[in-house]
């Protein structure tokens, strides 16, 4: 569960469900998944649940979601949209990295900026990274999240120019909340394909020409 909310952030708690029965080993009805969830207080510290008076859902929010309420919209403005599909493997390691996927394009290379070029300690290093994907998973822009490295004195330009690169690649890599565990360029991706769908629907073919 914890690696499932490190992607997704904010979730259906029916399909959080259907999720995690699809990588364990073991059948859980609902109801028991849900006592479990309410009933362990280290959740509390990691998330919460919220409930959706209007269309009756529930949902579990990951505790760094600022936008619930845009969240809630956006869901259900894009029902189509699938929640992205992840593996045992990536639970596991997501799980065990504290929300930083050294997978996701660009944060290794932050982390060698931080830690050996900008003479920053660990821990400082660390919060920044954080800071960053939280900022970005929140869905904040390139601009606002671009701010961050001005709090950072790099020793070369050059330095200052690789740490922008890596952040354009990470911006566009990470998955977001209100993408559904998608990334910008897959929901980018995702949006384009559907939009060519709906073009395509607008005329059909009939004996001697189209309408």
């Amino acid at each position: 569960v914890t690696g499932f909310m490190y992607y997704y952030g904010f979730i259906d708690t029916r399909v959080l469900h259907e999720l995690f029965i699809k990588v364990s080993s073991s059948l859980v009805s609902y109801e028991d998944f849900m006592h479990f969830l309410t009933g362990r207080c280290s959740f509390w510290a990691f998330g919460s649940m919220l409930k959706d008076i209007y269309g009756r859902a529930q949902y579990f929010q990951y505790h760094t979601v600022k936008n619930t309420e845009l969240l809630v919209l956006f869901i259900k403005q894009h029902e189509d949209c699938p929640y992205k599909k992840i593996g045992k493997d990536d639970l596991i390691y997501v799980s065990e990295g504290s929300g930083i996927d050294n997978r996701w394009p660009g944060v290794s290379d932050l982390a060698i900026l931080f830690y050996n070029e900008s003479n920053m300690d660990y821990y400082r290093a660390t919060v920044m990274i954080r800071t960053i994907i939280d900022m970005i998973q929140n869905g904040k822009e390139i601009e606002e999240v671009r701010g961050q490295l001005d709090l950072i004195h790099f020793n070369s330009e050059d330095l200052k120019e690789k740490a922008q690169n890596s952040l354009n690649l990470l911006y566009w890599n990470i998955p977001l909340f209100e993408y559904k565990g998608h990334s910008r360029k897959e929901a980018q991706e995702l949006f384009h394909i559907k939009h060519q769908k709906e073009k395509q629907k607008n005329f059909k073919l009939i004996k001697g020409g189209k309408e």
